[in-house]
């Protein structure tokens, strides 16, 4: 049995143990012994009775409500209901949960509707918390498309672009993937992963899935190792995410423990005339940036990957790589093994939008 699962169930009797009864109705709304308004006695039935599942339902459904009755906002009575609405929330996501990326959405909404009726429960908090990232994201009609696609087509390359989305983000999407997503995704509810899939994937997909655990490092193929190999730079991956808006990984190998937080020393060059450094002979717009995962936090023997967003207009012709300790001064570099030069430099076909 997963941890996830032994998780969810250890949940069910915590509320079994408080005092929740999945049977039992959260309110008497035929007697209605407190006297709440017809409004929010048609509230609960609606939910009890499965007419409103939905997030986006839910939530608006209780906007009406105390629109018309904000006097329910201190009652002490209607309180304790959703105190009890809130378990009922947890409930119900537990039980979608165990469907699968499938009931992934209705879950999480639930799980955020629990968070906000309960919160000074911490587990129902972070619980909300994490969901509330699988919520925001299927809001964008691409990500709720590759999710569709999954249940029809759930090649390894698909799984992948939807972890992706997760993994390389903040550190509770982060999270989420780690907790949720990942052993979802790579589960035996999918088909097993085979060896030959795997050789089917360009090198960016390979690091990435070795970065989330689930393949070995690819130690034979890298582009460059910096500060007399102690890292290795694996590959970039440079991708469209928006109209002009890209997310570059770079994926390193550290060969021993790294004490320095290194900056990403980022250059991109470009075909537009207009742009012209006064530090450099070389036209680029420069994207320097501090890992999310600091580099002296990165483990040793294991892969790494550094990211982020850039805006970026027109075409890229050349992309400058580097490790830099700003900490002293003057900077200092970690060279390319066999050169001086402070940056590993890919030059790209010209015109190329990666």
């Amino acid at each position: 049995m997963s941890s996830r699962y032994f998780g969810v169930i250890l949940a069910v009797i915590l509320l079994v143990g408080c005092g929740y009864n999945p049977e039992k109705p959260v309110y008497d709304t035929a007697k209605n012994p407190d006297n709440f308004p017809r409004l929010a006695l048609a509230l609960l039935d609606n939910i009890e009775s499965d007419q409103l599942t939905s997030f986006e339902q839910i939530s608006g459904a209780f906007g009406e409500l105390y629109t018309e009755h904000s006097e329910l906002l201190d009652n002490d009575d209607w309180k304790r209901v959703i105190d009890r609405l809130g378990a009922r929330f947890a409930y119900k996501a537990d039980q979608l949960l165990k469907d699968g990326l499938s009931n992934y959405t209705r879950a999480a909404g639930y799980y955020v509707l629990a968070a906000f009726a309960r919160p000074k429960d911490r587990a129902a908090t972070e619980r909300g918390t994490l969901f509330s990232t699988w919520l925001d994201a299927v809001r964008d009609s691409e990500v709720a498309a590759l999710v569709d696609s999954l249940l029809d087509d759930p090649s390894v390359n698909r799984r992948l672009e939807l972890a992706r989305r997760f993994v390389l983000a903040d550190s509770v999407h982060r999270e989420f993937a780690r907790e949720y997503l990942i052993s979802e995704l790579f589960s035996s509810r999918f088909g097993d992963i085979a060896s030959v899939q795997w050789d089917e994937l360009a090198l960016p997909q390979i690091a990435l899935a070795s970065y989330m655990g689930l393949v070995d490092p690819p130690l034979d193929r890298k582009a460059v190792s910096f500060g007399d190999g102690l890292v290795d730079l694996i590959c970039t991956d440079i991708s469209p995410i928006d109209s002009n808006v890209y997310l570059a990984a770079f994926y390193f190998y550290p060969h021993t423990h790294l004490e320095v937080d290194y900056t990403i020393l980022l250059r991109i060059g470009t075909a537009n005339d207009s742009l012209k450094s006064f530090a450099d002979h070389l036209r680029f717009v420069p994207f320097d940036f501090r890992p999310e995962v600091p580099t002296s936090q990165w483990k040793e023997g294991a892969v790494a990957v550094a990211y982020r967003t850039l805006d970026f207009l027109g075409s890229m012709t050349e992309i400058s790589v580097g490790l830099m300790d700003k900490s002293v001064k003057p900077v200092q570099f970690l060279s390319p093994v066999g050169t001086d030069d402070k940056a590993y430099r890919l030059v790209l076909p010209r015109g190329q939008k990666p």
